[in-house]
C-alpha cells in the first residue's frame, strides 16, 4: 500500500523484462540518454525521439475498498478496453482502493474515468499519495 501510494512501480508485478522505460514510466529515474552504448538503447531512444509511447503505467483511485486483482481489465465508457491492473491495494489515506494499471494513451490524462469490474477507477497523478490528498481536500 505505501508502494503504491509513493507510485514506486515494482519490478516484476508492475513492469518487467517486456516493459521499456518509457511504459513504466521510469525514465528519469533509471536511464542515461548521455551514457554511451548498452542492450535496448536504439528502442529507448526511438521511443525519446518520437515524443510517446503507446501505453503508461498509471496511478487509480477506485470507487470503492475492494482492489482489484493484478490483470483485470480497465474499461472506458463505451466497454473499450484501456487497459489491465498492474497491482492495487486498500489505501487508509483515500479510504478505497488505489492501484497501477498500464492504460492506452487516449486515457492517461488524470481525472479520467473509467470502469474496473463492478466499480469506477478514476486516473490520478503519480505519487498515488499527493494526488489521493489532494482527492480528498
Amino acid at each position: 500500500m505505501l508502494r503504491l501510494e509513493a507510485g514506486i512501480p515494482w519490478f516484476g508485478t508492475d513492469f518487467d523484462e517486456h516493459h521499456i522505460p518509457q511504459e513504466a514510466g521510469i525514465e528519469s529515474t533509471h536511464l542515461s540518454f548521455t551514457k554511451g552504448c548498452y542492450t535496448g538503447q536504439e528502442i529507448v531512444e526511438r521511443v525519446r525521439s518520437r515524443g510517446h509511447v503507446n501505453r503508461r503505467l498509471a496511478g487509480l483511485l477506485f470507487g470503492s475498498a475492494d482492489a482489484p486483482k493484478p490483470g483485470t481489465a480497465i474499461l472506458a465508457a463505451d466497454g473499450t478496453e484501456a487497459g489491465r491492473v498492474t497491482s492495487a491495494a486498500f489505501s487508509p489515506v483515500a479510504g478505497k482502493a488505489i492501484g497501477m494499471a498500464y492504460l492506452r494513451r487516449e486515457y492517461l490524462e488524470s481525472g479520467t474515468n473509467l470502469h474496473c469490474g463492478h466499480t469506477s477507477a478514476g486516473v490520478i497523478e503519480l505519487p498515488l499519495r499527493a494526488a489521493v490528498a489532494s482527492e480528498i481536500s
